[in-house]
């Protein structure tokens, strides 16, 4: 199996799965968006064995698959794909992440641990691949810390999830003059 950290991280518009923590080992991803609009599988699989030419299964071990702050999120009902064989380890874990589920997948274990499930984390606009969030989104201030920085170098100072900080923006022009003229059509007009 393989070794691999991540931090910071966009993975959308696979041609199969964004991830695939196959063939057991160990992962660790930190602030990551994964993010699959793209074709129908999951975002995410989590495998601890592989299957020969011969058609034989060969057990390797998930030692580790640990997803903290992260968003995982795509078109399908559910973005993880759990293939497990029982003669191995199939270690995993979803700490202060957005992830969509399988509604009949029991969320109330060790495994998953402050996580917010099956709600959309209100991306700017995921046809075009903006992953950031809006302003509404649940996943703005629901990490855990401490972080430094986000994918474009915000601070994280009460951490959102993803690889993306929510920074809320001034005032367009445009939202500036409608928000102007609603306050100038509350005022009470003399005539």
């Amino acid at each position: 199996g393989a070794n691999i950290e991540a931090s910071n991280s966009i993975i959308s518009k696979c041609g199969q799965y964004t991830v695939a923590c196959n063939i057991g080992g160990t992962y660790n991803f930190t602030h990551c968006t994964f993010a699959n609009y793209y074709i129908n599988t999951p975002s995410i699989l989590l495998n601890n064995y592989y299957e020969g030419a011969n058609g034989n299964t060969y057990p390797r071990g998930l030692e580790e698959a640990n997803f903290t702050n992260c968003i995982i999120y795509g078109n399908l009902t559910t973005e993880v794909s759990f293939q497990e064989n029982k003669d191995t380890s199939f270690n995993y874990n979803f700490n202060h992440c957005l992830i969509k589920l399988d509604p009949t997948i029991d969320t109330d274990n060790s495994h998953y641990e402050n996580v917010i499930i099956n709600q959309s984390p209100k991306f700017a606009n995921d046809t075009e691949s903006d992953f950031h969030l809006t302003e509404n989104s649940p996943a703005i201030d629901a990490g855990i810390g401490p972080s430094d920085i986000d994918i474009e170098g915000n601070s994280r100072n009460t951490p959102d999830l993803g690889a993306y900080e929510f920074v809320e923006k001034p005032f367009s022009s445009e939202k500036l003059l409608n928000y102007v003229k609603e306050k100038q059509e509350a005022l009470p007009h003399f005539y």
